[in-house]
């Protein structure tokens, strides 16, 4: 149709237009519904990852271990999903970019087709134990990447340890209002505590786990009152 309104000299430039419009709008359909297609279809082939890294958190001052979160790898989780995504014509890709002293990582899932989804993620320069601002970047930008790519592609992780879970272990007296009240007032990231303690929402977080969220909160809030 566009060729031969094309050839035609009464078609004026106007019409062209819309016609490669309605074109772009079609062939931009055709990739979406192929880009699902192919996800349902690689869904079923995505692994669930083994938590071998740990996040451990230590006294002040000391050695002592106050807190041993297992997480999964970037490493391990890019190895397996890299074929998988390749048969099923997905490319994962991520981009970085920087606002107020925190890193926002963007997770790029683009398909043969030509069509993308994405997801992004923004926290706080890493400054923990003895990093320098560049390693501090380089952990955040790590974080980010587990965050946003597992995210994006619904990929579940999993554990030797459920930190108390199955026994329904929950907090009394700490609800989840209260932690996401500290947390904004403290110009925190929920989302890094999800990750924190490898859970899906703040309801999910163990006596243990809630009482030491609390208190990581109130020692920042402490902190940002003696600056004021």
């Amino acid at each position: 149709m566009i060729e031969r309104a094309a050839r035609d000299p009464a078609v004026d430039i106007d019409k062209m237009e819309r016609l490669f419009q309605m074109q772009e709008r079609r062939q931009a359909q055709i990739a979406r519904m192929d880009y699902d297609a192919a996800f349902a279809a690689m869904q079923p082939e995505l692994p669930e990852i083994d938590k071998r890294g740990k996040i451990i958190i230590r006294e002040k001052g000391t050695e002592k271990v106050i807190q041993s979160t297992p997480y999964a790898l970037w490493e391990d989780t890019n190895r397996l999903i890299k074929p998988i995504l390749a048969k099923h014509g997905f490319g994962l890709s991520f981009r970085i970019g920087q606002t107020d002293a925190r890193l926002t990582t963007t997770a790029v899932l683009s398909h043969s087709s030509g069509h993308r989804e994405e997801t992004s993620f923004a926290a706080p320069i890493d400054s923990t134990g003895s990093k320098n601002n560049v390693q501090g970047w380089g952990s955040s930008f790590s974080y980010g990447k587990r965050y946003t790519g597992t995210a994006i592609l619904n990929i579940t992780t999993k554990g030797e340890d459920d930190d108390g879970k199955a026994a329904g272990d929950k907090a009394p007296g700490v609800t989840t209002d209260d932690l996401r009240k500290l947390i904004t007032e403290t110009k925190s990231v929920e989302g890094w505590f999800l990750q924190n303690y490898s859970v899906e929402t703040l309801d999910d977080l163990t006596a243990k786990q809630r009482t030491e969220a609390m208190a990581m909160l109130r020692n920042k809030a402490a902190k940002i009152g003696g600056r004021k």
